[in-house]
């Protein structure tokens, strides 16, 4: 999904571990979304506000519990968008 950066805000867990609470927008909604662990220290150079981005992930609903949830897994700048990568040849 092609997003925008709106806000984030770098966050450290109990523990220490280091995550973020990323909120992106599109043409039809607000998303907020906490990005963990490798994702988060992976990408964090990415989240800031006004930067258009390239989202892909899962839905899926985590072991012991009833909601779904998006499991980020890429994040990639929209301007890096080719479309061979994401359509099969004409």
């Amino acid at each position: 999904m092609a997003v925008v950066v709106t806000s984030i805000e770098h966050r450290f867990a109990r523990n220490g571990d280091p995550f973020g609470t990323v909120v992106f927008e599109d043409y039809t909604d607000q998303y907020k979304l906490n990005i963990f662990r490798e994702t988060y220290l992976k990408y964090q150079h990415l989240f800031q506000p006004g930067v258009f981005l390239t989202l892909r992930g899962r839905i899926e609903i985590p072991r012991y519990r009833t909601h779904y949830e998006f499991n980020l897994q890429e994040v990639e700048l929209l301007q890096h968008l080719t479309t061979r990568k994401y359509c099969a040849p004409v």
